[in-house]
């Protein structure tokens, strides 16, 4: 079956004003995230005022993080000759690597102004509620026609007819990743139900093996973002996933078999 999507990436449009689908499922991945995170943090016992609070902290950082992150490592030679240009997010280039580093480099800044709850503990609590947030935004690139698969080279895929090339049914990479992002998601909070160590770096092991585990693979399907790609045996995405999986296992092996104290409280 071979189905062909042509979406505007705008709901509607007033004037220069403009409702993207991709601003509003990244604001409802992470208002679906704030909700979860409210939930742990009163069956955790911690002020429920602290997630509003961390919430902007999170957002503010993914952002730079992504941003950041895919200007150096996918756009280098275009950004460092146009740096102003790193500051226009509207115009897309967003890196899942960089929104992790961002994630964790704004839960820093958040501790440093806040006495509890402990880093380990966010970003454990963070691990178990991101990636619903990550599905969504994942979302918001099917409905841009961004990063889309390869050819599927046979009657089914889907055809992205906003791509300016002759119609060619690809592998809809987008949904393959969000539909396994959900998935974490679930798998995360039924993991932290069932084991409730938030703060012993379990969780946020877990979710990262999961996440880029599952970005690895997916990345063989995708088309090649950037010309250099084609030059290499695994692309950019790949090579950058590796050493946060490798970082993932060893602080999941490490919470449930080296660690005398399985959790550290918040």
């Amino acid at each position: 079956m071979i189905i062909h999507w042509n979406a505007s990436p705008e709901i509607f449009n007033l004037g220069p004003l403009s409702l993207r689908w991709y601003g509003l499922l990244f604001a409802v991945g992470f208002a679906l995230a704030y909700r979860l995170g409210v939930k742990i943090y009163r069956q955790e016992k911690v002020a429920v005022e602290l997630v509003d609070s961390l919430i902007v902290y999170t957002v503010v950082g993914t952002v730079i993080g992504a941003r950041l992150v895919h200007c150096l490592f996918y756009e280098p030679d275009y950004y460092l000759q146009n740096p102003l240009e790193i500051l226009m997010v509207w115009k897309g280039g967003l890196a899942s690597h960089g929104a992790v580093l961002g994630i964790f480099a704004s839960i820093l800044v958040f501790k440093w102004r806040h006495a509890k709850p402990s880093i380990a503990w966010m970003t454990d609590m963070v691990s178990v509620t991101s990636p619903i947030a990550a599905g969504c935004i994942r979302l918001g690139n099917v409905m841009n026609s961004e990063v889309y698969g390869k050819p599927t080279s046979g009657d089914w895929g889907v055809v992205f007819e906003r791509i300016n090339e002759s119609p060619i049914a690809r592998h809809p990479a987008q949904f393959y990743e969000a539909i396994i992002y959900f998935i974490v998601a679930a798998i995360m909070w039924v993991y932290y139900q069932k084991k409730r160590q938030m703060g012993s770096g379990a969780c946020f092991g877990l979710m990262i093996c999961l996440v880029f585990g599952s970005r690895f693979v997916v990345e063989f399907f995708k088309e090649n973002q950037e010309d250099f790609d084609l030059g290499l045996p695994i692309n950019m995405g790949q090579l950058l996933s590796i050493p946060f999986f490798a970082i993932g296992a060893f602080f999941f092996i490490r919470a449930h078999f080296w660690s005398k104290n399985k959790t550290t409280g918040p």
